[in-house]
């Protein structure tokens, strides 16, 4: 996966080279007053442990501007002196006391530059992220990590079904509502989200 596309995911740094993350066929949530607008989200970020490039998010639509736009600005991987740009679409919900994005691709604003790379976006992937924040100018993201969290559908902690696309690559196959549940009940099992990421406010 290019790098410019891991760190989109990583809108809360979700992918970088492994891709080590599930993604699922449904959105957490259809109903547009499950979606809430949290104006800390807004702004240019950092993380923390990459200074390639930035990540704005905008809010840009939706019901009560909950529809946010999020643009990753990266060197280009044969010219670094070349910005290249990829966008999401992020919806945030609040499932008990957490907080979760719904992350997906923009295809219509993200031109990969080798056309093998629309492949793997044919199908519109949802990537959760689960996000708190710190003040208004620091942000953490965590997500659940493919191979924790097949283990605990495998050992049936978790009420979820999956189909393996590719090594590492899982695609999670249940709708919103069975994705909620799954969301509350994954708090039960900390070492899935272990794998945390640190974002700064630069503007």
């Amino acid at each position: 996966m290019k790098k410019k596309l891991s760190l989109l995911l990583s809108v809360a740094a979700i992918l970088f080279s492994s891709c080590n993350v599930a993604t699922t066929l449904y959105p957490i949530s259809t109903d547009e007053n499950d979606f809430i607008f949290k104006k800390e989200l807004i702004g240019k970020w950092k993380e923390i442990k990459d200074s390639s490039g930035y990540i704005q998010v905008d809010t840009v639509a939706g019901k009560n501007k909950t529809l946010f736009l999020v643009t990753i600005l990266s060197p280009d991987e044969e010219n670094k002196a070349i910005i290249d740009t990829s966008c999401f679409m992020l919806r945030l919900i609040q499932l008990k006391k957490e907080y979760f994005l719904d992350c997906q691709l923009d295809i219509s604003n993200t031109f990969p530059k080798n056309k093998g790379d629309y492949a793997q976006w044919l199908i519109a992937r949802h990537f959760i992220i689960k996000i708190s924040f710190d003040g208004k100018d620091k942000i953490y993201t965590s997500y659940p990590a493919s191979d924790k969290l097949i283990q605990l559908i495998i050992g049936k902690k978790l009420s979820l079904n999956y189909s393996k696309i590719n090594k590492n690559d899982y695609f999670i196959l249940n709708n919103p509502s069975e994705l909620q549940k799954a969301l509350i009940e994954s708090q039960k099992y900390p070492a899935l989200y272990e794998d945390k990421d640190v974002f700064m406010r630069i503007k």
